[in-house]
Formats: structure tokens, sequence, C-alpha cells
């Protein structure tokens, strides 16, 4: 249920988002500042402001029903199982009705949760609302949250205790602390049209412990696809391949995983569909991941 203070919180998002503050303003993103990403998109130079965000929500995604999968098209062909560029497999539509969808991930997740037990996002989410994994977005030279044709993503990290909403999610509008023992992936090449926000390519990298052992879940030419209200939340999707050598690599110490590593490693590498080698190998994984993220202030040490 609703808080009786609901309405007046939505007035004043609505209202600092209204004056450009609504995700956090910093120094303008396109300065030639050291350490200030100047994003470029098409041999412009984007200015404006730094926005913020906090992702509130992570989760793997399914084949729901048979043959749609969220995604994008990340190889730039529409597969139907009989070429080599995607080593054979089907894409996906998804469900929106967009052709050539490569996710092969979520055909894929009921068989390696019926290895390792389906509490993976559980425990996401659990590092998520503890504090533990607050990954965030810096908009960089953004100017319109409904339209705007030149921005750039930087994903860093933060850390503080987030305060979670009556329905267990994180709140936005919420302050934490840069982290500056890692550094952030960054990408050049954003665009909104009538609120869609798409983002990529550029390689994410996300720490996640799982399993009694701690990785970075390493994602190439990654595509992000943002749905923007207007308070400034987000809701939408990140793509990419990943490499499933490195993946097992950081699971295989887990307890109790001896037996069934095997087994994930030859169903990931056999499942591969994109970036194929000279001998016609697929070197990649396609995956996407749900994403969620409500505005907030990072104080930058």
């Amino acid at each position: 249920m609703r808080g009786p203070f609901h309405g007046a919180r939505g007035a004043l998002r609505r209202l600092l988002a209204a004056a450009g503050v609504a995700l956090l303003a910093s120094t303008p993103a396109c300065e030639d500042t050291e350490g200030v990403l100047t994003p470029a998109v098409a041999g412009k130079t984007c200015s404006g402001v730094t926005r913020s965000a906090v992702v509130t929500k992570l989760a793997f995604t399914r084949e729901e029903p048979k043959g749609v999968a969220p995604g994008f098209d990340l190889d730039r062909q529409v597969s139907t199982g009989n070429d080599d560029l995607s080593c054979r497999k089907r894409d996906f539509t998804d469900p929106e009705g967009r052709t050539g969808i490569d996710n092969q991930l979520a055909s894929l997740l009921p068989e390696v949760e019926a290895l390792v037990g389906d509490a993976v996002d559980g425990l996401v989410q659990g590092a998520i609302n503890d504090g533990l994994l607050l990954i965030a977005l810096d908009f960089e030279g953004l100017n319109d949250l409904q339209n705007d044709d030149c921005f750039g993503l930087s994903v860093g990290l933060a850390q503080g205790k987030p305060a979670l909403g009556t329905d267990g999610v994180i709140e936005g509008f919420q302050t934490f602390t840069s982290r500056t023992d890692t550094q952030p992936s960054k990408g050049t090449q954003g665009r909104i049209e009538n609120g869609l926000m798409t983002i990529g390519p550029m390689d994410v990298q996300i720490p996640l412990k799982l399993f009694d052992v701690s990785f970075t879940l390493k994602i190439y030419e990654a595509y992000f696809r943002f749905r923007v209200d207007e308070d400034g939340f987000l809701d939408g999707y990140l793509a990419g391949g990943l490499v499933p050598d490195e993946l097992i690599d950081g699971i295989k110490d887990g307890a109790g995983l001896d037996d069934i590593i095997p087994i994930v490693r030859t169903v990931l590498k056999t499942s591969a569909d994109l970036k194929p080698d000279a001998e016609g190998t697929c070197q990649q994984l396609s995956l996407a991941i749900t994403v969620k993220a409500a505005p907030a202030f990072f104080l930058r040490p």
C-alpha cells in the first residue's frame, strides 16, 4: 500500500525533474578535465550535465513463452538456426515483436538452475538491497530525459546502506558514496527517443558473490535499453555476450559444485552463439538481464 506522502513525494520528484536536478547534476560532462568522460557521438561533442541513478534490480531473463525472450539483436542478423555465424542457434522475438534477438542464456536457465538451484536472482537482489552491490549509472552530457541524441554512460560502483520502500526495493533520491577502488566501465553512444533510452556497445563488469565465491561477470559489447519515466526512474535490459570459461572459472570453487561444473561448462559452451572463430566455433554466449534503476545522488571522494 502506498504511504500517505506518496502523492507529495511524486509531486516533489516531478518538480525536481522539471528543475533539471531529479538526477544528480554535477559538472558538465563534456569539459576536458582529467577523469571526466567527454561523450562524442557521430562526430559530435555532447554538452549537458551528469544525471545519476542506482540499480535497484538485476535478474536474468527467461524464454517465456517459447521463442520469446527480451534482449538485443547483437550480431545484426536474424538467425533461423541454419547459419554458421550464429553457430546454428535460433534467435528469439522479444515481447514487443522485435526479431533477431540474441539471448541463448534465457533458454538455458531452467537447465542450469536444475543443476545449481534457483536462488541466483534472489542472491543478487539480496546483495543489492543490503548495499553490497550498488551499481552507479552516470549519464554524462545529458540534456533531456525524453529526447536526446548525444550522451555517454559510466557504470561504476557505490557504497552505502540503502533504504527500502514498502515494495522491498531501494527507494529513489538517496545519497551514496562512489567507490574509487574499481574502474568504471564507459560507453559513449547513447540516445533517447520519446523516453526510450539506448546505449552501447560497451564492455560491462558486474561483481557478484554466488555459491560462496566472489567473481566478476564480464559482459562484452553490451547494450542497455531503458524506458525512462517523468521522474527519472529506469526500467529495461542489459544485453551482451559472456565467455563461458570466464564464468565457470569464477564459480568453480563454490562449495558443492565440483561434480556439476563440467556439465555446466559443456552446456554453456555448446550453446554459444556469438563471435565465431576461424574454425567456426562461437566464443561467446548471448544473454539479457532485467535492470531497474532509481534516481540517486553520489558523493565523489
